[in-house]
């Protein structure tokens, strides 16, 4: 091919040697010419591949006719659809190596009906190699394989090595897996049981009250193995509800604690409960002021004596806020004469639920007269 037409330019070692002055150092010594030398080929190589498409798209625009196009597209769609069936029917042999697929344990009902727990085994992995289509097994990854041990033939306390066994997908052939079996301990259990605590991580204003928390189980029954048992310091359930500001309800799991106040993780530990439900009773003080209600109207005619003026309320923050006074009786000033003035002494008043009448046992004594 003359060089001149040729789409193959490219740029020759004597080209650029002639060019430098002969004692210079070239641009391929050390790191630098290397650098240089992998630049200067990636060029030529693009110029290459775009000269090619130049010829091929002007050969194509002009040296073919409607139908030649036609003809082109269509073989190359036919191509295209043999490349499809090849992969999706004849690739069977295609290999597929997975790693770090998690072996669960099942069948382990028998092994708690006989008192029983396994005390190692969780939490083992393995490594599987696939065969099949490419189309069927070519995407897998460690979420789509099913592996487990099959526990439920342990009858007696031990050392096991089970089988790793597999649900697989469909249309594929195990070649491998390593390893091929988990050891699993099971040892006899033991209970113990540990009151129940709760950490309460909160801010509250200074004149509010967090009272005892109120749970609805107080202790936990733990069954493990004896030197599973022997680290668990406590139970405790753990919240945070930030600031305080009324009373709260509520509800969490149960953790177990080591003697350094640090979380227990171990799978093989059994709680007979796992959550729990803790009401916290938040209360403020406030004094307010007592009055009375009459059935009708009053003029000042009256004279009215409440001792004492005003009582202390115990409660929600959220309930007593919105509380400024307290009406006590009601009194039907029409059966009031000048000469019967009305007397009564108030030993229990109607509050919303959660507030209650500090030192109510002192009463309340009301004198309505009328003076005219």
């Amino acid at each position: 091919m003359d060089k001149k037409n040729s789409p193959l330019t490219y740029e020759s070692d004597s080209d650029t040697r002639s060019s430098r002055p002969e004692n210079s150092p070239g641009p391929e010594s050390g790191t630098d010419g290397k650098k240089t030398r992998a630049v200067r080929i990636f060029k030529n190589i693009w110029t290459i591949i775009k000269n090619y498409w130049m010829v091929f798209r002007g050969w194509y625009t002009r040296n073919m006719t409607r139908a030649d196009k036609w003809a082109v597209v269509i073989c190359l769609l036919f191509s295209f659809t043999i490349w499809l069936y090849v992969m999706n029917t004849s690739d069977t042999g295609y290999e597929n190596k997975i790693s770090y697929v998690t072996v669960d344990i099942e069948g382990k009902s028998a092994i708690d009906a006989g008192g029983m727990s396994i005390t190692s085994g969780y939490g083992n992995v393995v490594t599987i190699t696939l065969k099949g289509k490419r189309s069927d097994i070519g995407g897998l990854s460690a979420a789509d394989i099913k592996a487990y041990v099959d526990a439920s033939d342990i009858k007696e306390t031990g050392r096991y090595n089970l089988p790793v066994l597999f649900n697989l997908p469909e249309n594929s052939e195990i070649i491998s897996v390593e390893p091929s079996t988990i050891p699993v301990s099971v040892d006899k259990n033991t209970q113990v049981t540990r009151a129940i605590k709760v950490k309460l991580n909160y801010s509250a204003n200074a004149k509010y009250t967090v009272g005892d928390y109120i749970l609805n189980y107080d202790t936990v029954t733990i069954t493990g193995t004896q030197t599973a048992l022997d680290e668990v310091a406590y139970a405790a359930a753990v919240f945070n509800p930030g600031e305080i500001t009324t009373s709260l309800t509520l509800s969490g799991s149960i953790a177990l604690y080591n003697k350094y106040d640090q979380v227990i993780d171990n799978p093989y530990l059994k709680l007979s409960v796992t959550d729990i439900i803790v009401k916290v009773p938040v209360t403020m003080r406030k004094t307010v002021t007592v009055t009375v209600s009459f059935t009708n109207s009053i003029s000042s005619n009256y004279e009215i004596s409440i001792t004492p003026a005003e009582i202390t309320l115990v409660g929600d923050p959220q309930i007593l806020n919105d509380i400024n006074e307290v009406s006590v009786y009601t009194i039907n000033n029409d059966l009031i004469t000048v000469d019967s003035p009305f007397k009564m002494r108030i030993s229990s008043i109607n509050l919303p639920d959660g507030v209650v009448w500090e030192n109510s046992e002192q009463g309340i004594n009301i004198t309505v007269e009328r003076l005219y």
